[in-house]
């Protein structure tokens, strides 16, 4: 982080709470205030993604709690972490549960402020990612399928081409080299050298 000799040691603390809290909406899809106990106490959206009922749910409530079971562990390690203030700025993939237990996904960084223990966590929606990946994951599935039917259909053609009793040759229209010949015609090819 890049500081001049004028603005050190000043930091952010001209800022009231209204300053603070416009700076990091601006900064994450998702802020969460968490106090000593891990229990959030507010929740702001800063992207028109966010529907504010979603994230109004998970106020009141221990974060580890509103969180699937495979990102409790990390929720319990970052508030380990941040309550022992380590300094630690590290994102952890979390996947957070609505009130409908619809799973969405967020990267969180979890810092803590104040000497009262209180933590925000500041977080970024992985949902457009996700969606992305799932597309991918599908256009490879596809052609993978398409791959096998291919293979299917080449088997086939190798099959027919040399079951057939007639010379049969495939002979390139741009070089006019035999690019394939089936076995009576590499056969017959044998006779004539």
């Amino acid at each position: 982080m890049g500081y001049n000799e004028q603005s050190k040691g000043k930091g952010l603390a001209g800022l009231d709470a209204d300053e603070s809290a416009a700076l990091v909406t601006a900064a994450a899809d998702i802020t969460l205030v968490i106090d000593a106990q891990g229990v959030i106490r507010q929740a702001i959206t800063g992207s028109t993604d966010w529907q504010p009922s979603r994230a109004q749910g998970w106020v009141g409530k221990a974060w580890a709690n509103v969180v699937t079971s495979e990102s409790r562990p990390k929720i319990e390690e970052m508030l380990r972490e941040a309550q022992a203030g380590k300094p630690d700025a590290r994102w952890r993939h979390i996947n957070q549960l609505s009130e409908q237990d619809e799973e969405i996904p967020i990267l969180f960084s979890l810092v803590r402020i104040g000497k009262e223990g209180q933590m925000v966590a500041i977080g970024r929606d992985l949902r457009p990612v996700a969606s992305l990946q799932a597309r991918l994951v599908e256009a490879q599935q596809l052609m993978e399928r398409d791959y096998l039917r291919l293979r299917g259909v080449e088997g086939q053609f190798r099959m027919l081409f040399d079951l057939v009793h007639d010379p049969v040759l495939l002979i390139s229209a741009r070089s006019h080299q035999i690019i394939e010949a089936n076995r009576a015609g590499g056969q017959y090819l044998q006779k004539d050298r």
